[in-house]
């Protein structure tokens, strides 16, 4: 599980394990966080099973400062890439996507 934080100021994108340095986040806090995030994420993806609902195989959710959110639920079988991989697809259609709000 990764993220990435687009700084309220502008600027690139930051990447998720790059929040503690910069931010000089506590990293014991960062890693509740993170866990806390991926809980919740995993309870999703029972819960959609449990619904009888097509299994997704990866999860992508654009949250603004505004609060609006977009979830979008993939469905391509990604099991033939590695995590390195699957990083640069979601990377070359998310940080340039527009969030259409």
């Amino acid at each position: 599980m990764y993220f990435y934080y687009y700084p309220e100021s502008g600027g690139s994108p930051i990447y998720s394990l790059d929040i503690v340095e910069i931010y000089n986040m506590v990293e014991s806090e960062y890693d509740r966080l993170e866990n806390e995030l991926y809980q919740n994420i995993s309870r999703l993806h029972e819960e959609f099973l449990e619904q009888g609902q097509e299994k997704w195989t990866n999860l992508t959710y654009i949250l603004e400062n505004t609060g609006k959110l977009k979830i979008n639920y993939g469905y391509d079988d990604l099991s033939q890439l590695s995590p390195v991989e699957k990083q640069e697809k979601w990377e070359a259609e998310y940080l340039t996507y527009d969030t259409g709000f």
